[in-house]
């Protein structure tokens, strides 16, 4: 649900648009974009992402990246990826349960208030977080389960 970017749409919704820009045996390249409030212009990134396994462990690594499908776009503030990823793995104390972790740092580039920059840095976790949550209960769970009961 993290990397199948049309099911992230679903659920994800701090960006209003994000594309595969390009599929490569390695790595995907995608774009991002996202609503920023007044007076902030909108942010987009690009970025190569990799998925690594390692047994039921799941990394995801996120790079900066340049693409020619991707031009700067005409008010839209282009952030960079300084060091981002996340690591999904099982829950020891829960057969049925992942821990994630995720770290991003960005830079988000242009001008924002110091106080959007705290808000957000503490309320973009929680709110990926609880939007993963509640598509997984709601709408994923039950997908499967119905799945399973018509084989």
């Amino acid at each position: 649900m993290v990397t199948n970017y049309e099911i992230r749409r679903k659920w994800d919704t701090q960006f209003y648009e994000v594309k595969v820009v390009e599929e490569l045996a390695d790595y995907n390249t995608v774009y991002w974009a996202a609503k920023f409030p007044p007076p902030c212009s909108n942010r987009d990134v690009v970025q190569n992402i990799k998925i690594k396994r390692d047994g039921d462990t799941a990394m995801i690594l996120y790079k900066n990246a340049t693409h020619p499908k991707t031009p700067l776009v005409k008010g839209v503030v282009r952030c960079e990826t300084i060091f981002s990823g996340t690591i999904i793995r099982p829950d020891p104390n829960d057969a049925g349960s992942s821990q994630i972790s995720i770290l991003f740092q960005t830079d988000l580039k242009g001008w924002i208030p110091a106080f959007a920059v705290n808000f957000l840095a503490a309320s973009a976790p929680i709110k990926w977080r609880e939007g993963l949550m509640k598509y997984h209960r709601d709408v994923y769970s039950k997908e499967k389960a119905q799945k399973s009961a018509e084989q």
